[in-house]
């Protein structure tokens, strides 16, 4: 390590920085950046992403290297518009996650670390670099005494070497039609992940999406997504806490596609 630095972020409840060092390595010298935004403020995480990839840039201008790597919890899914300015293909430059360059069709869940539904943690590779993730996995994810893990957080280890990034690999992840999932865990007490994905036929236009949730009985009880959507892959938490164990359907519209699943809630 030769060098190092960072930059304060935009505060939520606490203090956030992102981290820089300069590492020279056997392929050459890299930038790497680590970071953990805000847990509370989607709109706070937003701005500490535009400040993260503004200092990069400036970064990037003094010291020139091989690749750019950002790590680091995010607190937010890919679908989220934090993560969606890092990994934008439309723009010059970009960030593809290297779990996902690497296994395309698996979700790479790292939290929590018991029972993993989401994934919030990433190891980003700037679309500049002349390096390539030739492996990745998620590590940590089995109790190392009793029902103990290393942290909440499940780790992502990524191998890189020498190489040309294939730019259009992570737009491979996206269907060719739209798809609503079962719901998990299911039955759930009292939050649940459903899924759903909006295909590739409209990766350059956006798609009006509803996904709402109704009772037994047909009453609406929440509307969990009702907006332009772009092609992609999204997951949505519902939270049962106020309501009575029971059955209930989530239904997700667009266009002309409906689907209608049902969950349970027990308590």
């Amino acid at each position: 390590m030769e060098e190092t630095g960072f930059y304060q972020l935009v505060a939520g409840v606490f203090p956030r920085k992102v981290v820089w060092n300069k590492i020279i390595t056997p392929l050459g010298i890299v930038n790497f950046f680590n970071t953990h935004l805000s847990f509370n403020s989607a709109s706070v995480r937003t701005t500490q992403v535009q400040q993260i990839i503004s200092y990069i840039e400036s970064i990037e201008l003094s010291h020139p290297a091989i690749g750019t790597i950002l790590t680091g919890d995010f607190n937010d899914v890919a679908s989220a518009q934090s993560i969606q300015q890092l990994i934008n293909t439309a723009t010059n430059t970009f960030y593809v996650r290297t779990y996902v360059y690497v296994n395309p069709s698996s979700p790479g869940y790292t939290v929590p670390s018991n029972s993993p539904t989401s994934k919030i943690d990433y190891v980003f590779l700037k679309n500049t670099a002349t390096i390539v993730p030739f492996e990745s996995s998620v590590v940590m994810n089995q109790p190392y005494s009793g029902s103990s893990y290393c942290s909440d957080h499940l780790g992502v280890l990524t191998y890189l070497k020498d190489g040309v990034l294939d730019v259009d690999a992570e737009s491979s992840v996206y269907p060719d039609e739209f798809k609503l999932f079962q719901n998990y865990p299911n039955p759930f007490n009292p939050e649940t992940m459903i899924e759903y994905t909006v295909p590739s036929i409209v990766s350059n236009i956006t798609a009006f999406v509803q996904l709402k949730v109704y009772d037994s009985l047909g009453n609406e009880i929440a509307t969990l997504v009702n907006e332009d959507k772009s092609a992609g892959n999204y997951e949505v938490r519902f939270d049962g806490t106020s309501l009575p164990s029971g059955i209930y359907f989530y239904k997700l519209i667009a266009g002309n596609y409906s689907e209608t699943k049902k969950m349970m809630l027990i308590k």
